[in-house]
């Protein structure tokens, strides 16, 4: 279980208890490894010491997620806790919430039924590299991550998470040149479609920019020339936008960066499902359904039996309810950024 104390793991597994029911036999459905990512991204990774940086937990859940733990592990020696803040985390019941007084920051909490899929900020906080740390670089990461799924059973999922690593230098020790160039974002993929209209970048610091953000592939920037090495927008439409980045070295030579960022917020429409209940044990339960996304696509569908997740690329489910009661049928039908429609449904079985 999650690294915190007796009481809160009792918490937390009642939570997970409650929020699945049952398994059923879904051989013939086609089903994906359960597995998740916490990923963890910084506004900027080349500083010089006395710099604030923000950080972001985010969980990218690939299959239902009913609870999540971990501990952000740094050097206390080099950084500073500024300040954490969750109110954005997806997140529900918080048994280790993640907090500034902390010697560490542990975290840990509890989802609703039937649990998150997709991509959510779990919390975000503030480092503040010491003015008299030496250190060249420090790595932060999160270790003793664990997802557990919302089957019912609590199952550990398959879980990874990469480290950031920061580089603190001097003006003297950044070292110049654009070979090694690149533009990076922790909110946006480039190529992949997201449902954050909040797109955040960061690049190689030591050079003046200037900077572009809007929906043609080839703009050159014109803007006066500052000394930024990360932006961020708010509220962007949807669409497919490009951000451009023209960097200027201290000889006055340039290159010009892009970067994709493709935004879709909206959920999609047309969802129908036409349904076929069992009346008792042993009978069949089958599912059609058909829905549409105009701008990202229809990633997949997920069925959701209780608590229990069934992926599937293809818009058909039929399966067997072995067990008598009463039971709750959740379908999801997702598109390529994360947004998701919903189908709920409950039925009795004799």
């Amino acid at each position: 279980m999650i690294n915190i104390n007796m009481k809160k793991r009792i918490v937390l597994l009642f939570v997970v208890t409650i929020l699945g029911l049952t398994s059923y036999d879904t051989a013939k459905a086609v089903v994906l490894l359960p597995q998740a990512k916490i990923q963890l991204a910084s506004d900027q990774e080349v500083v010089r010491p006395g710099t604030k940086i923000k950080f972001t937990a985010w969980l990218n859940g690939l299959d239902l997620v009913s609870a999540v733990g971990g501990k952000i592990y740094f050097d206390r020696a080099v950084f500073d806790i500024v300040k954490v803040n969750t109110s954005n985390s997806i997140i529900n019941l918080w048994v280790a919430e993640p907090k500034k007084s902390a010697t560490t920051i542990n975290f840990g909490g509890g989802i609703m039924y039937p649990g998150f899929e997709g991509l959510g900020e779990l919390f975000n906080f503030e480092l503040q590299v010491k003015a008299s740390t030496s250190a060249s670089s420090s790595d932060v990461l999160i270790i003793n991550n664990e997802v557990l799924s919302s089957d019912g059973s609590g199952q550990a999922l398959r879980s990874t998470t990469t480290p950031v690593k920061i580089i603190i230098a001097t003006s003297s020790s950044i070292k110049l040149g654009f070979d090694k160039l690149v533009i990076k974002s922790p909110t946006h993929e480039t190529g992949q479609w997201s449902r954050n209209k909040n797109p955040w970048f960061s690049w190689n610091a030591g050079y003046q920019i200037a900077y572009g953000f809007n929906t043609r592939n080839n703009t050159i920037p014109v803007s006066s020339l500052k000394n930024l090495s990360s932006i961020s927008f708010s509220d962007v439409k949807d669409g497919i936008y490009y951000f451009h980045l023209k960097f200027v070295d201290k000889v006055g030579a340039n290159k010009v960066l892009r970067y994709k960022t493709m935004i879709d917020t909206k959920k999609p429409t047309n969802f129908i499902v036409t349904k076929v209940l069992p009346k008792k044990a042993g009978d069949k339960l089958s599912v059609t359904i058909k829905a549409k996304d105009a701008l990202s696509g229809i990633a997949y569908y997920n069925v959701i039996i209780d608590g229990k997740g069934n992926k599937m690329v293809k818009n058909s489910f039929t399966t067997a309810i072995k067990q008598g009661g009463s039971h709750r049928l959740t379908i999801r039908v997702f598109d390529k950024a994360g947004n998701y429609a919903e189908n709920i449904s409950n039925f009795i079985v004799k």
